[in-house]
């Protein structure tokens, strides 16, 4: 396990995802597994509530849409944006 304790984190799955990927510089791999996890759970919340609450079981599935769109938009967003850094970079290498 890495020092930070993310190795099986489910965010590792979505690194060719790159608009999703995007979240990872605000939240890091937590936020991406909550996001991951955000639909599924408000799918199960809204089906157990789907009988008696109807209203409430649409705004769950409503307000998750939206929280993963508003991922999406950011990560795309930010991918569209100009990359004007120039980073010098080198390798130091210790064999003997």
């Amino acid at each position: 396990m890495g020092v930070n304790g993310t190795a099986f984190n489910l965010a590792y799955t979505q690194l060719t995802f790159l608009p999703f990927l995007q979240l990872a510089s605000i939240t890091g791999p937590w936020g991406m597994s909550f996001v991951l996890l955000l639909f599924p759970a408000a799918m199960a919340i809204s089906l157990h509530l789907w009988r008696h609450q109807r209203g409430t079981a649409s705004a769950i599935v409503g307000t998750a849409f939206a929280a993963i769109a508003a991922v999406l938009v950011f990560g795309t967003v930010r991918l569209a944006m100009p990359q004007n850094q120039t980073m010098r970079t080198g390798l130091v290498a210790t064999d003997t």
